[in-house]
């Protein structure tokens, strides 16, 4: 092998590996890169994050003691049942709420409307951590209402409504009259 051909295969390489670090044209967006350039990209991403986290842990030396949660494995999983199935309900009640919503949003009646859209804001403005103290402290008490799955379903349904009936009404705007 000559010098010249040691230089053109190294001229490869570099090339080659210049196609796996760099973007194509040397602008965002312009081109995607090829697919193994995205899959190596993303390993090493992923490996450097475990690489960072298990550094940080191995440093840390702490005991951490996951025989209390092995012995609270039962009450863990139902409550996660419990999660789950709160957020499934509220999701098909939310739907209905949300297209009550965007059909108010869209309403000749204009108090309808403006109520409608200033709850849909404000309920979408709310953080979901305050909506839950302010229901569950507030609403709750005063409704006395002492079921945390119905409260759940309903803060979550409040919070999920505002959302989806954006999307509903967004949709229903978008079809051409």
């Amino acid at each position: 092998m000559t010098a010249r051909d040691k230089i053109s295969s190294l001229c490869l390489v570099i090339e080659s590996w210049r196609d796996l670090v760099l973007a194509p044209g040397g602008e965002r967006g312009e081109a995607s890169p090829p697919t193994a350039a995205r899959v190596l990209n993303s390993l090493l991403a992923l490996v450097l994050l475990v690489g960072a986290v298990t550094l940080s842990l191995v440093k840390l030396n702490y005991n951490w003691g996951w025989e209390s949660v092995w012995d609270s494995r039962q009450i863990l999983f139902d409550g996660w049942l419990t999660t789950v199935s709160v957020a499934c309900v509220a999701l098909v009640v939310s739907a209905a709420g949300g297209f009550f919503l965007a059909l108010c949003q869209r309403s000749f009646f204009l108090p309808l409307r403006y109520f409608a859209k200033v709850l849909v804001e404000v309920l979408r403005c709310t953080p979901l951590l305050v909506l839950i103290l302010i229901v569950w402290y507030g609403v709750c008490v005063v409704l006395h209402i002492d079921n945390r799955f119905l409260a759940g379903v309903f803060i979550l349904t409040l919070y999920e409504s505002a959302y989806i009936s954006e999307i509903m009404r967004s949709g229903i705007e978008s079809v051409g009259k």
